[in-house]
């Protein structure tokens, strides 16, 4: 598949700042790797948001990406998303996940060209998996604990 787009999720910007973090390489890769190939970085509103309540603004590479409202459409798709989760939640979807993550995947699957969503939370790979078995979501799942170059079938020189 040729990603256009990838949405970048919370945790992947907590990974790429957090020097004691083992993911913090393979997010540097991701990106280098995604500019390289002329794939548009994006961050939703919702992510800025939850990375501020501890990280600092100015701390993102706001200059290299595309910035996403959360607008109408996304609350509607966010809505439906939502609504699988918690019909689904005794299949190990916790609520507290429910809420930002559906919305995050909502707009991952309402922007036309967003080809890809990136993080490191499993949480979250849970999620994507129960709502896309329901509902086939438009967007491939990117976990960051899978090498970089394993995900783009590249090698790694």
């Amino acid at each position: 598949m040729k990603i256009r787009a990838v949405l970048l999720d919370t945790s992947f910007f907590i990974r790429l700042h957090g020097a004691l973090s083992p993911l913090q390489v393979n997010a540097e890769k991701h990106i280098q790797y995604l500019l390289r190939t002329n794939v548009a970085l994006k961050i939703s509103t919702i992510s800025i948001a939850e990375y501020c309540v501890k990280g600092s603004f100015d701390r993102l590479p706001i200059s290299i990406l595309n910035i996403i409202d959360f607008r109408v459409v996304h609350a509607l798709a966010a809505a439906r998303l939502s609504k699988i989760a918690f019909e689904n939640r005794e299949q190990g979807v916790e609520r507290s996940i429910i809420a930002n993550d559906t919305k995050l995947l909502a707009q991952a699957d309402a922007e036309t060209d967003i080809d890809a969503y990136i993080t490191s939370d499993s949480r979250s790979m849970k999620l994507y998996k129960q709502c896309n078995n329901v509902n086939p979501l438009s967007f491939q799942f990117i976990d960051l604990h899978t090498p970089w170059h394993e995900v783009y079938s590249v090698l790694d020189l």
